[in-house]
């Protein structure tokens, strides 16, 4: 998915302002007259204008997004979007106008996303010392059209371990096939690809799995293959037999997300 993201633009302060150590005890954040976005409606790669009117006592110093949420409820950080912002300032730098431009990305969930930024005030060249104060967050919200209506998380449609028998001592690898209109993406706990096997009623005993490989099946299946090791109480290299089971994170193109589960039965190594 591509990804959006505001720079932040610093806007000096007029001659004749004076610089402090921290704000005051009767600190004002920057207040906000008005918030426009066009094109409103946006379709799947449009650029996004957002124009933001600021007012500030001192100064408003800069913007920068913190938060992305889409309509699915999936949030994003700031940083990881591609916008631009730049400020303007009008009779001096207590007043503000920042337009921020962004692409909505081309694979995108119909419906209102929002955009939260962060407007910074103080001066513009702080001293050493200086506290920021704490600004304020505002909120732009824009509609999506013409994009996907895809809620849904991937599902499993088929699993396979090689090899086939697993005993205490084994490390095998793990295959789902994992159906979805927009493909999965991400797998594992925090999308890291890694995830484990518990033993039912005996945690301590683990097959930790790791090194997650994607491999299209098919225009709306993915092949996710993983490695998994045997460890009991932290040690590596056997588990206890019995049936151990995972619940296997699954992130789709639009950050839909879902659980697969999965169970092997583990046998007793030889003698």
């Amino acid at each position: 998915m591509r990804r959006l993201a505001i720079v932040g633009v610093a806007v000096g302060l007029t001659a004749g302002l004076t610089a402090c150590p921290g704000p005051s005890p009767t600190y004002q954040p920057p207040t906000v007259e008005s918030i426009q976005v066009s094109p409103n409606p946006a379709a799947p790669g449009q650029t996004v204008t957002v124009v933001i009117d600021a007012h500030d006592d001192v100064a408003v110093t800069g913007a920068t997004p913190n938060l992305v949420t889409t309509p699915n409820g999936a949030r994003q950080s700031g940083s990881s979007l591609s916008c631009t912002a730049e400020g303007t300032p009008q009779e001096d730098q207590r007043h503000v106008v920042f337009a921020a431009r962004c692409t909505v990305p081309t694979l995108a969930l119909n419906g209102t996303w929002h955009l939260q930024i962060h407007l910074a005030d103080g001066p513009a060249d702080p001293p050493p010392g200086w506290s920021p104060p704490d600004g304020t967050d505002v909120t732009a919200a824009f509609e999506v059209a013409g994009g996907s209506d895809d809620r849904e998380a991937p599902r499993l449609t088929d699993s396979h371990t090689t090899p086939t028998m697993i005993d205490q001592e084994t490390t095998f690898s793990v295959t789902m096939r994992l159906g979805d209109a927009s493909l999965p993406a991400a797998d594992g706990i925090l999308r890291t690809g890694s995830f484990e096997f518990a033993k039912l009623g005996a945690s301590n005993s683990k097959f930790w799995c790791s090194d997650s490989t994607f491999h299209a099946a098919s225009a709306l299946e993915v092949d996710v293959t993983a490695t998994c090791r045997p460890s009991n109480f932290g040690v590596a290299g056997r588990s206890e037999a019995g049936l151990h089971r995972a619940v296997v994170p699954v992130i789709d193109a639009l950050d839909n997300v879902g659980g697969v589960e999965l169970f092997v039965d583990v046998q007793a190594a030889p003698a």
